[in-house]
């Protein structure tokens, strides 16, 4: 009798301790199984930041590209203005010229028909005279055409 007590005993902390074996094992494999979708979470969230990362870097390159396609736009739109510009102003100033230079023709045409009557030196020297006086009052005009420019450029 007593070697069967002790016989169902020993079965019986025998089964207690396959059962507590078999928790603990139950046990390891859940925390292996909540370690491994642990492990495909984080992987799957920094695969997730780095598309996004990846994303927003693209982005920016393509914003940086448009920037800088959109100010090389700007400053040869500006350089074609400037010197559309200035071909404006040279022809102006080649016009302003050539009616200066014809203006003097003219006022030399004029001061040698009305003294065509005076012979020899007189002439001469009056004609020498007056385009002297026509370089000078040039000289004048140019200027101040110049001091207008300058003007006209600071504004």
């Amino acid at each position: 009798e007593k070697r069967r007590r002790l016989l169902e005993e020993e079965q019986a902390r025998a089964m207690r301790e396959l059962e507590e074996e078999r928790e603990l094992e139950e046990q390891r494999q859940r925390e292996a199984e909540e370690r491994k979708r642990q492990e495909a979470l984080e992987e799957r969230l920094q695969e997730e930041a780095a598309a996004q990362a990846a994303q927003a870097q693209a982005e920016a390159e393509e914003r940086l590209r448009q920037e800088r396609q959109e100010r090389q736009e700007r400053e040869e739109r500006e350089e074609r203005e400037e010197e559309e510009r200035l071909e404006r102003l040279e022809l102006e100033e080649r016009e302003a010229q050539r009616l200066r230079e014809d203006a003097a023709n003219a006022r030399q045409r004029s001061a040698r028909s009305s003294h065509r009557k005076d012979h020899g030196r007189g002439n001469q020297r009056r004609d020498e005279r007056s385009a002297s006086a026509v370089r000078r009052k040039k000289r004048r005009s140019r200027s101040s055409r110049t001091r207008r420019k300058e003007r006209k450029q600071r504004r």
